[in-house]
């Protein structure tokens, strides 16, 4: 048995509604016989909630069955448990009457992600040899932006205000009038046809430009002339999260500041990713805050990003000084890109493994 109001029944990207569904196909196929697996996607609308609690209640169950278990799962999109009252609803409801495992973006169940095996999908356009020519590089770092969420106006704003927004190459694609910046900024690209020709059409800006690029690494031309990539991730205060975001930086030999939620370090840590702590040691940073996950709020995070860009600014002042550093970091780069496809088979062990929970 199966519940979902999430991605394979609608999303905002075909890509994610066509792959969800056969990710959901294969979860359902792996499923112990005595689990229900439910879709978590999207418990924070209450008519969802109201839905699956009636759905629970319709479904036959002999009296001489055990309670079936249920597998919670998380996928393309992140999960909190507290962040909305629907979504507590929502959970309270599963808990109080099932034994419920947590599987996907879940930092206390069975951790796999939605999104390298989306990626395993898509490798040709991510791994394509564009990505990895000679850098030129130009700019210090390069942050892309889609959706206008809290933590991404207060990362941009604070850019601007310290100088350093010119330093980068950025883009806000969806205005919003909290930006202290003009806006919106969309880039002129100049993708290669064949990332193009597998986009599909209500995804584009123009002919040339992705609203949402979930399938590459973007325009090569912008990728290879950037230091570093900076990920806003979808959301700060999720379990844990990990997006296709995430990964582009590993992929495309950058190195990177995230700002996610408070355990997506310590998760690339886990999967032994590199994560250039030496570089920018402020973003590593832990606290004693409780609201957040690894104890730091959201504003010092954003902050600690800034300076630890601000601080590579000063210290090396010019391009020469940025492609020396680059290239000394060769070896840790390439480890990055080889771990990524390590990662993605050691990703489908641990969804096959939902057979034997």
């Amino acid at each position: 048995m199966y519940w979902s109001k999430g991605a394979d029944k609608e999303s905002g990207s075909q890509h994610i509604t066509e792959f969800e569904r056969i990710f959901v196909r294969e979860l359902k196929l792996q499923k112990p016989d005595d689990c229900i697996l439910v879709n978590s996607t999207w418990f924070s609308k209450p008519e969802n909630v109201e839905d699956l609690k009636q759905w629970f209640g319709s479904i036959q169950i002999k009296s001489t069955d055990p309670t079936p278990r249920v597998l919670l799962y998380s996928g393309m999109d992140w999960e909190n448990s507290t962040c909305t009252p629907s979504t507590q609803e929502a959970h309270k409801f599963l808990n109080d009457n099932y034994e419920v495992i947590n599987i996907g973006n879940t930092g206390t169940g069975h951790y796999f992600s939605f999104w390298l095996a989306f990626i395993h999908k898509h490798l040709d356009t991510f791994f394509d040899s564009c990505y990895t020519e000679t850098p030129n590089i130009k700019k210090y770092y390069m942050c892309l932006n889609h959706q206008p969420h809290k933590h991404r106006i207060e990362f941009l704003n604070l850019l601007n205000e310290v100088g350093i927004f010119h330093h980068g190459t950025i883009s806000a694609i969806v205005p919003h009038e909290e930006y202290k910046f003009d806006n919106p900024i969309i880039l002129k690209e100049n993708r290669p046809s064949h990332i193009m020709e597998k986009s599909h059409e209500w995804e584009r800006v123009n002919d040339n430009h992705l609203a949402n690029d979930i399938i590459s690494l973007g325009d090569p031309n912008y990728w290879n002339s950037h230091f570093c990539t900076v990920v806003t991730e979808s959301v700060m205060h999720s379990d844990v999260f990990l997006s296709e975001k995430t990964f582009k930086p590993l992929i495309g030999l950058r190195p990177f500041i995230i700002l996610g939620d408070g355990g997506l370090y310590d998760k690339l840590k886990e999967l032994k990713f590199d994560t250039f702590e030496d570089l920018f040691p402020r973003i590593h940073r832990k606290g004693q805050d409780k609201y957040w996950r690894g104890g730091v709020p959201r504003s010092e995070r954003i902050n600690n990003a800034v300076q630890d860009l601000k601080n590579l600014q000063e210290k090396y002042g010019d391009a020469d000084s940025l492609i020396t550093l680059y290239n000394s970091l060769e070896d840790r780069l390439m480890y990055n890109r080889q771990r990524v496809l390590e990662v993605i088979n050691e990703n489908y062990n641990k969804i096959m493994e939902i057979s034997k929970l």
